[in-house]
């Protein structure tokens, strides 16, 4: 299947891409430092919403898969979090959140990885706000947004039960401008289901936030 560009792809990225030094943002009473080429949590209220949304993590391993800047794992930390590993494909998101978690003091780990290629250990839960649309990206920063024909999320589900303690969740963040109907395939193929399910409306779409387990 071929998916076509959505309108507001563009409208977003080219937000972000106008900063060509690092600037700076109010995230939910946290001073979150962006550097250019990596997803804004400025301009996009996802990980907000999806924070808000997301079960309290005191004390469980917690694994980030796509961190951008860092600031999921930083209110996982928060909550209580331990033993957190953030990992991003893209380089300046993984210099970006080693800087944010640095001025926070956040004890993490941050990788540079295409999904679970460079990690090790087993996980209470694994975060994941996956890219939305399955239009094919135009250069490392759009792949924050697109994952074309969702190969990402396959794989992501393919692989995610390895690194998923016995009775751990996945949280998966996603919206209804993606394929719902590939991801519950997804789903049933690999043999996960749903345990709670949310949603928030944010101006024209509608955030969805996944608790998954085996």
């Amino acid at each position: 299947m071929s998916y076509l560009r959505h309108p507001t792809i563009d409208h977003y990225l080219n937000k972000v891409r106008q900063h060509s030094k690092p600037y700076f943002a109010n995230i939910l009473g946290k001073r979150i430092k962006i550097l250019p080429y990596v997803m804004s949590p400025k301009y996009d209220r996802s990980a907000q919403i999806f924070i808000s949304l997301m079960p309290i993590q005191k004390d469980k391993r917690f694994l980030e898969i796509g961190t951008g800047c860092g600031i999921i794992s930083i209110f996982a930390a928060q909550q209580g979090a331990k033993n957190i590993v953030a990992t991003d494909v893209n380089k300046f998101a993984v210099i970006n959140a080693r800087e944010n978690f640095k001025n926070h003091r956040i004890k993490a780990k941050v990788i540079l990885s295409d999904l679970f290629e460079n990690v090790n250990g087993v996980f209470d839960t694994i975060f994941f706000n996956a890219p939305f649309h399955g239009n094919k990206p135009k250069d490392i920063l759009e792949r924050g947004t697109s994952d074309e024909n969702y190969e990402t999320l396959k794989r992501f589900f393919r692989e995610a039960g390895d690194y998923l303690a016995p009775d751990g969740n996945i949280i998966l963040g996603f919206s209804n401008m993606g394929d719902i109907k590939l991801l519950e395939r997804l789903l049933k193929k690999n043999h996960f289901i749903v345990r709670d399910f949310k949603t928030k409306e944010n101006g024209d779409w509608i955030a969805h936030l996944y608790i998954i387990s085996r």
